[in-house]
């Protein structure tokens, strides 16, 4: 399973096959599209048969008020990949460039985080992990990245009025200033409707605590790629208890050389490897539905 693919599965993204393209009845077994933003949105068109009908209601909730050709469906796979590869080739402006002429076409921003600027921040690690990029490139790749991030994330839909945020600390443990992990994780949980506070790398361990009670935090997530540094986690999670707030508290931790028993070790909550199951595992530990 892919990257977005996995995306879709954790936000709940059914993507069951249609028979009849729901345009002009072509029998065509492909997925369904739809951009209304109902919970069982699909993301790819279901006219693989090229035709450039109207659709006017959505094939998944419904609702009589979308329309979308396959020609639009077309402009957002295009749109995407310009996103992603823009991201990729450290372009700051062609970034912009293109996520408002995204927008303009009324597509879903939400779309335009993942499937875009997410897909080329996580390329552009990949290129990293495989010593194609160094640390420079990525950090580069991170700006083109929070460019995008500044057109697309005032358009997301707002919270419904009076509901609150789950508040989350996230940052690198003292000692360690690697923050490429951390930074994919945190833009995933605001993603993911979280309220994060970001306290950066190379974070004093009580300053955890310290922004935790502050803000009345249900979550605070570490990241090391230090074997060195691993030990401060475990001194995290003391001065939690010691402060008196660790019940109220889910600690999330991960990083290159940590793992599941580390995490059990430490008394941590969770261990993730990557930043799709830290936002799955943070959702399940505050028991967040899916």
């Amino acid at each position: 399973m892919g990257f977005i693919d996995s995306i879709k599965k954790l936000f709940g993204c059914k993507t069951e096959e249609k028979t009849e393209c729901c345009c002009c009845g072509t029998e065509e077994n492909t997925e369904c599209c739809c951009s209304c933003g109902c919970t069982e949105e699909k993301t790819e068109c279901c006219c693989s048969c090229g035709c450039t009908e109207e659709k006017t209601e959505c094939c998944c909730c419904g609702e009589n008020n979308e329309k979308e050709t396959c020609v639009n469906m077309a402009n957002k796979v295009e749109l995407l990949k310009k996103l992603s590869d823009a991201v990729v080739e450290m372009e700051d402006d062609t970034v912009v460039e293109v996520a408002k002429e995204y927008l303009g076409e009324g597509l879903p921003a939400y779309g335009g985080i993942m499937e875009g600027l997410v897909d080329g921040m996580t390329r552009a690690s990949k290129l990293y992990d495989e010593e194609e990029y160094f640390v420079t490139d990525v950090l580069l790749c991170s700006d083109a990245m929070y460019s995008g991030l500044e057109i697309l994330t005032p358009h997301l839909p707002k919270s419904e009025e009076g509901s609150s945020k789950p508040k989350g600390v996230i940052g690198v443990v003292e000692g360690d200033t690697h923050d490429i992990g951390k930074n994919l994780v945190k833009i995933m949980l605001e993603t993911a409707g979280f309220e994060m506070y970001d306290l950066g790398r190379d974070v004093p361990l009580q300053s955890y605590v310290d922004k935790a009670k502050e803000v009345g935090a249900n979550l605070v997530a570490m990241s090391t790629l230090m074997t060195t540094t691993m030990p401060g986690m475990q001194t995290v999670v003391e001065k939690l208890k010691e402060a008196g707030i660790r019940e109220n508290v889910k600690v999330i931790v991960g990083g290159g050389p940590i793992s599941q028993r580390f995490a059990d070790q430490i008394g941590a909550d969770g261990y993730s490897d990557t930043a799709v199951d830290a936002v799955k595992l943070a959702k399940n530990l505050l028991g967040i539905a899916e």
